[in-house]
């Protein structure tokens, strides 16, 4: 702990981390995998993989990480299924979308399916994170709402207008789990809560909170961040402006912490008390608010899974993780409150994908297959890039790139290492390295390619157009 005796170092700045939920993609920057060992860790890298693993946690135990994940599969699976239908029609398997715009019944396909694609990342974007925070559906030029509602809220924090975003409800969330580990671990609140070189958006969420309901209610602060999370898909698509509230964290944030603080009997307490007060309080609070109920979003996100036929590892983790929730719904809220609670979770739900110096990492059993991790990272790439643009290698020439090149894994196939491979390839010449099928159904060679030719039949049938668009409408 001697490193961090000095309350003025700026320790959070050592270790850097991130986390991609429609990848459940976790990335630890600047240390060895062994400093991110739980066994080995140091103040500092714990702080930062606890932080990660509550993005993490978000996505699995709320109805907004499920919506958020399950919208950016479905939206990459659609763009793949017509893209693989456009090809049976005799259009070929073209890059990007736009390449379709001159064949006059694939091109309208073509274009719809592109704009599909983007407005549902628009869409949860709005939900999440957008550049210019405060601004309407009218401004984002989204079609499949073209309202001027007000994406966010605006507030009022130490008297300057302040507009909250879905990304500052979840940081917040996540620092405070993080700080207060932090806190346990060092037995000083003043170097866990030094706000030295700490960003904005890891602190206004908080400062909302504290400003209507009070420093004394600190502690409940990660549970309403986890409430706000606590969305339903119904309606898919909000069909009003109090149906986009609903389904907003930001707001929902706003909206739970305004009631509580005009209603003193409405606190959760401190994190002993929440086994006893969480359900019914959370109950009460989503009734006066009209939203649907959480056992309810619970309920709603279990029955997604019994849609599909075979559930994918990850989807198998996200289903046992609302089973778990709904038994123990108040312990993802804040789990380092009791280091008990965290090392459960951990044990249960450690992430399936980290990537530390640029290589894939685990710590315990891995609960994903690790091919099931590559093969989606591959159609998270091929759904990329049918979107556009499509990359120019130094010759000029149209290249593919791989799931590990398209979001930088720089060391997650062994090929990028012995064979020099830059991921990427064009689809008229050989793959980096030649594929096959082995006896025992692994597939040796580049995994991409392999994956590319089992769809295609041949590789030299994909048509690559660099810079295609489409026509002004």
């Amino acid at each position: 702990m001697d490193e961090f005796s000095d309350i003025n170092q700026p320790w959070l700045e050592q270790i850097f981390g991130s986390f991609n939920a429609s990848r459940l993609d976790m990335r630890l920057f600047g240390r060895s995998p062994e400093s991110f060992h739980p066994d080995s860790a140091t103040v500092a890298a714990m702080a930062t993989y606890v932080h990660e693993h509550m993005h993490y946690f978000q996505t699995l135990f709320t109805g907004f990480g499920h919506i958020l994940w399950s919208s950016h599969r479905q939206s990459s699976g659609y763009s793949v299924r017509k893209w693989k239908e456009l090809a049976r029609t005799g259009l070929g398997y073209r890059f990007p979308f736009a390449a379709y715009s001159d064949d006059p019944a694939g091109g309208q396909v073509a274009w719809v399916v592109d704009n599909t694609a983007r407005d549902v990342s628009r869409i949860s974007a709005a939900r999440f994170n957008l550049p210019i925070p405060n601004c309407t559906f009218r401004e984002l030029k989204t079609r499949l709402i073209t309202t001027d509602w007000v994406i966010n809220p605006v507030v009022e924090i130490a008297g300057e207008k302040v507009c909250l975003q879905g990304k500052d409800i979840l940081e917040g969330q996540a620092h405070f789990v993080e700080r207060t580990l932090v806190e346990a671990l060092t037995s000083s609140g003043d170097i866990a809560w030094d706000r030295k070189g700490v960003p904005a958006q890891y602190t206004r969420a908080f400062d909302y909170f504290i400003e209507r309901c009070g420093l004394t209610r600190s502690a409940e602060f990660p549970v309403i961040c986890d409430l706000a999370q606590q969305t339903s898909w119904v309606p898919a698509l909000p069909a009003t402006e109090d149906d986009w509230r609903k389904s907003s964290p930001s707001w929902r944030f706003v909206q739970i912490t305004d009631l509580i603080a005009a209603d003193c009997n409405l606190s959760f307490g401190g994190p002993a008390d929440w086994p006893s007060r969480f359900i019914y309080l959370a109950s009460d609070i989503f009734k006066r608010l009209g939203y649907l109920s959480p056992e309810k979003v619970i309920e709603e996100r279990l029955s997604a899974f019994t849609r599909v036929p075979e559930l994918l590892d990850v989807e198998q983790v996200m289903k046992a993780a609302m089973e778990f929730r709904s038994e123990r719904p108040w312990m993802a809220a804040n789990p380092a409150a009791d280091l008990t609670w965290l090392e459960e979770l951990l044990e249960k739900f450690r992430a399936p994908s980290v990537v530390i110096d640029g290589a894939f990492v685990k710590f315990g059993e891995a609960p994903v297959n690790g091919s099931q991790i590559v093969f989606e990272l591959h159609f998270q790439a091929l759904a990329n890039q049918l979107i556009g643009p499509i990359k120019i290698d130094d010759d000029g020439n149209g290249v593919l790139q791989c799931g590990f090149g398209q979001f930088k894994v720089d060391r997650g196939c062994p090929y990028q290492i012995s064979h020099n491979c830059s991921t990427h390839f064009r689809p008229s010449g050989e793959p980096p390295v030649p594929t096959a099928r082995l006896d025992n159904d692994e597939v040796d060679g580049c995994s991409f390619a392999f994956g590319l030719q089992s769809i295609t039949g041949d590789l030299k049938k994909i048509q690559l157009v660099p810079g295609a668009r489409f026509p002004a409408i």
